[in-house]
């Protein structure tokens, strides 16, 4: 199936394209008959054109700054530009040092780049061109003739070739750092995903929903090897071990334990943020583990293939007094290359970890009431746990759908923190079960870290109202009622909005009655898990609701319990399993 796309006319997308970016960047120029873009040449610097087909933005166009690219040409998608687009590009790019074309090592842009500048040097224009192919997924056997792919290592080159070339060196001595850095450098990438060309109805392969392809190139072609998919750490693994395999069929950058790389981590178009910052991380951990020195790690969406769900990486061998990492940290004024916060050192990132409080940790259960405590939470854990699917499906329909993951993170937690039962009596709890207000305020602190997103919020705001009223010596169910009335005036809500308010609150006043009653616990217990079953599947029959994130939900909700409502019945439903046996 192919992926929507917002576009008004699939012929124009590269036009259009160009236009708005142009319109959003005041120093840019654009030559609309060559598709164009470009800042004006500094005379004293040597000028710096690449470009190829569309498809792969924010590359090349968003590259152009004093200290990277001077102009780019763009063809149409995933095609090269036209030789008399290029040719243009170099005449009104060209100062008296020259310029310089940097060129991903596909057919067409090699011939449509060589007739250019061929093309410019009969006319008297000084220019060279460097080839960038530095695609570490084809072995040399069937690399061939044709060479290795240019991908995301390209953008080093832009980087360190435009500083050069911005401390006015001359056409030879940047055409030569460029070739350095090209030589230096691999990359392979790998996708989950293919792309659809606009247009298209279909896209360009097709591949499983349980599938991972590596070594894929950036037009759309399918690659090397594909596999069930891997984890992110797996996947990091296998991608570095392709750029630093010592095998004979591969061997293009071979790096020992103690040199220094610089790391690129590329979203190819259709990844999340949360998924490279991960690939970011697992990458690091095994270049350190294999004892090699990343004193520079870059990350983002630098160069696509449309809306292809994958990701590259890229290494950058740091030669000792190359002065590399010095025209990595030049300044740029292009939105697209990736800038940082703070200073860059040699060092491990700066990450807290954080204590425990000295003497929150364990603690002695000595009563029977404490030992109720965890057998009560124990109940409601594994019974809400089990809920896992039955809550996502119901938050599927009124909200994210994530419900039911995050109360078991909860729930999984508090098992965590108190243990196996076999041990109560003879070790430590993470929580005082002997002090029930106590008791509240750890399991606050605990499901707050464990449970995130509103739900986990609004728990944690009634143990902390619950537990502040029992610290006064306040009954447990008149505590209950001043611990709900405190939620309802902080989530804004009453009875009817179809929220866990229409479980928790009768279920809580029909306890405190029972007990002011003087019925016994169990039968008050008993009594709050039907009040709260009657409230829970009163929201089934709400078609809308008026608070919590349900709100926002534009279609009918009838049919559907509240799933925060669902989770307080299974709560009471576990304390009488607890107080009745």
């Amino acid at each position: 199936m192919a992926g929507k796309k917002l576009l008004n006319d699939a012929e124009q997308v590269v036009d259009e394209a160009l236009e708005g970016l142009v319109a959003s960047h005041p120093g840019l120029h654009l030559n609309k008959k060559h598709r164009l873009l470009y800042r004006p040449p500094i005379s004293t610097n040597v000028s710096l054109l690449s470009g190829g087909g569309s498809g792969h933005e924010p590359s090349h166009s968003g590259f152009i700054s004093p200290g990277m690219l001077t102009g780019t040409v763009s063809g149409s998608i995933f095609a090269s530009p036209p030789a008399s687009a290029i040719h243009a590009g170099i005449r009104t790019l060209c100062t008296d040092k020259g310029v310089l074309c940097i060129v991903k090592n596909y057919t067409g842009d090699r011939i449509q780049f060589g007739k250019a500048v061929e093309r410019a040097r009969r006319e008297g224009m000084r220019t060279e061109m460097v080839v960038v192919g530095e695609d570490c997924a084809i072995g040399r056997d069937r690399v061939g003739r044709a060479g290795r792919r240019g991908l995301a290592g390209t953008l080093f080159v832009h980087k360190i070739a435009g500083a050069t070339a911005r401390r006015g060196a001359s056409l030879e001595q940047v055409c030569q750092r460029a070739q350095h850095v090209a030589d230096n450098i691999g990359t392979v990438g790998v996708a989950l995903t293919p792309c659809t060309i606009p247009g298209a109805t279909e896209p360009a392969f097709q591949m499983g929903s349980n599938e991972m392809e590596f070594g894929l190139g950036i037009h759309g072609e399918a690659g090397i090897q594909r596999v069930t998919i891997l984890s992110a750490r797996d996947t990091a693994r296998k991608c570095l071990d392709m750029i630093l395999s010592t095998e004979a069929d591969r061997g293009y950058l071979p790096v020992d334990g103690g040199e220094r790389v610089a790391l690129l981590v590329n979203n190819l178009g259709g990844m999340t943020a949360l998924e490279i910052h991960i690939l970011v991380r697992d990458a690091l951990a095994y270049l350190h583990s294999k004892s090699i020195s990343v004193p520079r790690v870059y990350s983002g969406t630098l160069m696509t293939s449309l809306d292809m769900s994958g990701v590259s990486f890229t290494l950058l061998r740091l030669a000792p007094g190359s002065g590399i990492l010095e025209d990595l940290d030049e300044e740029v004024e292009c939105a697209a290359w990736p800038r940082v916060f703070g200073q860059w050192d040699s060092g491990k990132p700066h990450i807290d970890e954080e204590k425990e409080e000295e003497g929150e940790m364990a603690w002695r259960v000595q009563t029977d009431k404490g030992l109720t405590l965890l057998r009560i939470l124990r109940t409601i854990s594994a019974d809400l746990i089990s809920s896992t699917s039955t809550l996502n499906t119901y938050d599927r329909v009124t909200g994210d759908g994530d419900c039911g993951t995050t109360v078991s993170n909860g729930a999984r937690a508090i098992l965590e923190c108190i243990g196996e039962p076999d041990q109560w009596k003879i070790s430590h709890v993470g929580l005082p079960a002997d002090d029930l207000s106590k008791a509240v305020a750890r399991l606050s602190v605990i499901l707050e870290r464990a449970m995130g997103g509103s739900f986990g919020g609004v728990v944690c705001l009634f143990l902390e109202a619950l537990s502040t009223s029992l610290s006064a010596g306040t009954p447990v169910h008149i505590s209950l009622q001043t611990a709900n009335r405190t939620l309802i005036t902080h989530l804004s809500t009453a009875l009817g909005d179809r929220t866990l308010v229409d479980a928790l609150q009768p279920s809580i006043e029909v306890y405190a009655a029972s007990v002011e009653a003087g019925q016994s616990v169990p039968e008050a217990v008993q009594r709050a898990a039907e009040a709260a079953k009657k409230g829970m599947e009163a929201t089934s029959e709400m078609d809308i609701a008026r608070a919590g994130r349900s709100a926002n939900v534009g279609i009918g909700l009838k049919g559907t319990p509240d799933p925060g409502a669902w989770a307080i019945w299974r709560v009471w439903e576990s304390v009488k399993h607890v107080t009745t046996r």
